[in-house]
C-alpha cells in the first residue's frame, strides 16, 4: 500500500513532467517562454478544476457504472 507521503511526492513529479511537458509544447508552437508558461499554468488549473468535478461525479455515480459492468472493486 502506498503511504501519503508517497503518494504526495508521486503527484508532486506527476505535474512537475506534466508542466514541462505542456510548457515544451507551448514553446516550441510560440516560441514565447511568456506563452509556454501561460498554457502550462492554465492547462493545470483546468485540469484540475475538471479533475475535482469529475471526482464529485464518480462518488455520487461511479458505483453505478462498476456495479453495471460488474467491475469488481479492488481489495482495500
Amino acid at each position: 500500500m502506498d503511504s501519503k507521503k508517497k503518494s504526495i511526492v508521486k503527484s508532486i513529479t506527476w505535474y512537475s513532467f506534466h508542466n514541462v511537458m505542456m510548457f515544451s509544447i507551448g514553446y516550441a508552437f510560440t516560441g514565447s517562454v511568456e506563452t509556454g508558461l501561460a498554457i502550462a499554468l492554465i492547462q493545470t488549473a483546468g485540469e484540475s478544476v475538471l479533475y475535482y468535478f469529475h471526482e464529485r461525479a464518480w462518488i455520487r455515480w461511479g458505483h453505478r457504472i462498476v456495479k453495471d459492468k460488474n467491475i469488481s472493486k479492488p481489495a482495500t
